[in-house]
Parts: C-alpha cells; structure tokens; sequence
C-alpha cells in the first residue's frame, strides 16, 4: 500500500482506523422512494436537495460519505455540504445493471472515471460488482473487469473500494427464499476470499446470513468470522436497505467478528425520502442522528481498526522516495 492510498484510507476513516460511512449514492431506488422517475424534469434539483439535506444533518457524526457524480459529489464540494475534514467516496458504476447472458453487468458512469474521481479531489472511489463464484462465467469476466480497475487505481495511488452483490441467476430461486439463504454464508466468504485477492483496498460486503431465515446469532458470528479469516483486506458491512434494528444486530456480530465498520444508508435515512420540507428535516435531524450516533457507538466499541486487517505491507517511507514514486 503506497502513500496516496495509504492517506485516501486515512480520510475516510477515523483517527482510530474506523470506518463509519455515510451511504448515499442511490439513484434508481431513491427515484422511486421520493416518487420520481428518471426523464422527470425535476428530478436533478429533488434528488440533489434530499442528498444535501441528508448529508448535512449527518455527516458530522461520520468519518466520510459516499456519493455520486451524476447528483451530489462535485455540489457536495463546492456548495460545503462536507466539510475538509471528512472523507469522499465517489462511486464509479451506474444505478441498475445489463442482463446478459453471462449475467449481471454494472456499466461505468457515461464520461466517467477514477482518474476524474482522483482528480476533483475525491478520498476513494467504490464500484458494486454482481458477483456469485458459482456462474462461472460471470466470476471470470467480473474478475477480469475488477483487475483492470485494480491496475487503474494502483497507477493513480488511489483507494478503491469494492461492492460485490450476490444474486440468484436462477429466476425460479429468489434471493430472499430460503433455497438461496442456504448458500449465502459460502457464497460471501468465498467472494470475499477471491475479490479481496484481486488488489481492491477494502471490501464492502452483505451480511453473509439471510437474518429473515436464519435467527441463530451463533452462526452469524461464525459466518462473520469466516469472512475475517479469509479475505485478504479489511471489510466493512452494507445495510441492503433492511430496517435499522436489523441493521444494527448485524453489524455489532460483524465488528465483533472482524469488520472494521460500516457503509450504510436506506437502514438510516430511508424513511425521510418520501417526507417533505421541514418533516424531512425533522426525521434526519432527531431519527436519522440517534441512529448514525447508535451505529457509531457500536464500531468504536468492537470494530477492528483497517490497519489491522491489512494483510501487505504498508509503504515505508524513506529520504529520497520522492525519486521513485510515480508521476501521472
């Protein structure tokens, strides 16, 4: 790990090495909860003041905030909805995905980059990847495409932070069915296994237990333990949109098993997306707030610091390095 990414990491985390993010860079699902659909003529400015009210109430009780190009990362910036002193991460693939033959694609941002999220000052940059170790042939192709961002990061000494999403390629098998549940716990950790060798700098991973099927807090913590055991690099816990109480058991087993926080968003504010105005405020000042306060607790209480879980070296700088590191 060289000195940009090193520092990148630094941002976005707290003094202590937590992570404890800010999720909101939804675009499609947002768009329905505020009741909107893309081609609406007033989606830009509805989807930009949600972000910036939602940034503002509760960004001063995290370490960084991930955001989108398309609606909020620049206005984020220039119109100081984050402060300096917070962390950036600004994601890379575009809302939805392709069907293919092989199985789900998430396309990159039309006119955008990791040198363009490097470039306006961004602290990390994060790319969701539909991923099932079980479909060969998406596995191959999304470890090829993963690699190529892999080497596009490490030449712009830039943080990457990798979403891997599980889903059922078989249409007659749901993926909140209890057929699926059965394989969730091997199917995260194996990918946390194989993505995490690819290079990324951190993991952003689903629960690896379907809670809805599964109630044994017992084998949570062991499937969480599994993850720790084998992923290559430190990993933080998405909420998938679940109801905040869930949100919140999942994560005290994920820190005490190993995670070294949180990426989390609709588990937080998702029910303030259809209020308007002051109510909207009122949500996110009071709900919104304990609930980011909860969350936080929770990680500087059990969560193991990134450094700890960085299985390579860290750059060690000596005189002279500035002879060896590289330019753009």
């Amino acid at each position: 790990m060289n000195i940009g990414k090193l520092r990148g990491l630094q941002e976005i985390s707290t003094p202590e090495g937590f992570i404890t993010v800010l999720a909101l860079d939804q675009r499609g699902s947002l768009f329905k909860a505020l009741g909107m659909s893309e081609g609406d003529p007033a989606l830009y400015q509805a989807v930009r003041e949600f972000k910036k009210a939602t940034t503002s109430e509760l960004m001063p009780a995290c370490s960084a905030v991930l955001l989108d190009p398309e609606f909020a990362a620049a206005e984020a910036i220039s119109e100081g909805w984050i402060s300096g002193q917070k962390g950036l991460i600004v994601t890379l693939e575009e809302t939805g995905y392709v069907d293919s033959p092989d199985g789900r694609l998430n396309p990159f941002i039309p006119n955008w980059s990791l040198g363009k999220a490097k470039r306006m000052g961004a602290s990390a940059a994060k790319l969701l990847a539909y991923y099932d170790p079980r479909i060969k042939k998406l596995a191959d192709y999304q470890e090829r495409f993963i690699s190529d961002i892999v080497e596009g990061s490490v030449e712009l000494d830039f943080p990457l932070l990798l979403e891997p999403m599980s889903y059922s390629a078989d249409p007659s098998v749901l993926k909140k069915s209890p057929e699926f549940a059965k394989f969730r716990p091997q199917i995260v950790r194996e990918t946390a296994e194989r993505l995490g060798a690819l290079g990324v700098d951190l993991l952003k991973l689903e629960f690896p237990c379907d809670t809805e099927f599964e109630k044994d807090k017992s084998i949570w913590l062991k499937a969480c333990k599994g993850i720790t055991e084998v992923s290559p690099v430190p990993w933080v816990l998405l909420s998938a949109g679940v109801d905040f109480g869930v949100f919140k058991e999942q994560l005290e087993v994920a820190c005490k098993a190993g995670a070294s926080g949180f990426v989390a968003g609709r588990a937080i504010w998702k029910e303030a997306a259809p209020l308007k105005g002051q109510d909207r405020i009122n949500f996110l000042s009071k709900t919104g707030k304990d609930r980011m306060n909860q969350l936080v607790e929770i990680v500087n209480q059990s969560a193991r610091p990134w450094k700890n879980a960085v299985r390579g070296e860290i750059s060690h700088v000596e005189q002279g390095w500035i002879n060896n590191y590289q330019d753009f």
